[in-house]
């Protein structure tokens, strides 16, 4: 009687499909097999995916375009996949557009894209931030329903994407965003590539906290731009500056609480908490202690004060979400 020690039993406890060597023992002949009928397993990542001869791709001889030399598909990791993916991607037809338009040339992946990042913001607060980098604004030079070509804010130019930026009203905007920004960047000024792209040089850009506000800025202008078309809504930029401005305390209450449990719980688990690494996202407008505590700057707190008068009401420990 021929006996066949078999090794592909999967361990229940296992997550990751490993296998192991177990005790039991298949009869081939009551299985109907025999010798002739055996074929070799083809192993993969610790487990077996086929037959070895019929098998495809074979995981040692096949690799992706790019790898290295003697990378097969066995051994490569995700990490590696990802570094070859990325390799394959075409750049977005904006950066080029955004660097001839400005007049210069700049990193547009650590300038601009890791904006995005920040866990201040979320996409409900980025996605409209999008039509703006990508430059994809419907307006009324390419609206064929459009009953005017004049801008729908200022009415005295074109409405075209180049003129948003140039718009006095959206200027105007985005100068009380500089005047609150100076107070950190004394050197900052409102050019159009600060309104656009929040960049404060050629090799510079808005970070941290004052990233965030400005992302969230232009959601309420993108949000304000269309009412002025749909709904006839008048533009008046203190009511956008100051909507984006409880949107954005609100985002920096929701942090501090998220941090000051991430403090606690680091404390329960005997770990030492490091407020550095939670402070870069809200410098320069508010830091934490090692308690997880927050220490806003005066001007944070001048802001805060400045809403409330502007509302008219006392802002609770944690502001509505628009």
């Amino acid at each position: 009687m021929a006996w066949l020690e078999i090794q592909t039993r999967e361990r229940t406890s296992a997550s990751r499909g490993k296998v192991v060597k177990t005790e039991e023992r298949l009869n081939l002949v009551k299985e109907g097999l025999g010798l002739a009928s055996l074929r070799d397993a083809l192993w993969w990542g610790g487990g077996p995916v086929g037959v070895a001869e019929t098998y495809y791709p074979h995981p040692k001889g096949w690799t992706f375009e790019g790898a290295r030399p003697g990378q097969t598909l066995d051994p490569i990791s995700v990490r590696a996949l990802t570094a070859l993916f990325r390799q394959r991607l075409v750049r977005p037809s904006c950066e080029a557009k955004w660097q001839q338009v400005l007049g210069f040339e700049f990193d547009f992946t650590q300038l601009v894209w890791v904006r995005f990042t920040s866990p201040l913001i979320t996409p409900r607060d980025f996605k409209n931030y999008y039509r703006i980098v990508n430059r994809s604004m419907l307006t009324r030079n390419i609206n064929p329903e459009a009953t005017s070509l004049m801008c729908r804010l200022c009415k005295r130019s074109l409405e075209r994407f180049s003129h948003i930026g140039k718009c006095q009203l959206i200027k105007r905007t985005f100068a009380k965003f500089v005047e609150y920004a100076r107070n950190f960047l004394p050197g900052i000024r409102l050019t159009e590539g600060l309104i656009y792209l929040g960049l404060c040089s050629t090799k510079s850009a808005l970070t941290g906290s004052l990233s965030a506000l400005h992302i969230i800025l232009w959601k309420f202008v993108v949000i304000a731009f269309v009412q002025a078309e749909v709904r006839g809504k008048k533009y008046v930029p203190e009511v956008v500056w100051w909507g984006a401005v409880r949107r954005y305390l609100a985002r920096m209450k929701v942090y501090e609480v998220r941090v000051q449990e991430m403090a606690r719980r680091a404390v329960s688990r005997g770990r030492n908490f490091s407020p550095d690494r939670v402070s870069v996202i809200t410098r320069p407008c508010m830091s934490f202690d090692e308690g997880g505590e927050c220490e806003p700057t005066p001007q944070y707190a001048r802001l805060i004060y400045a809403l409330t008068v502007y509302l008219k009401v006392e802002i609770p420990n944690r502001l509505p979400e628009n």
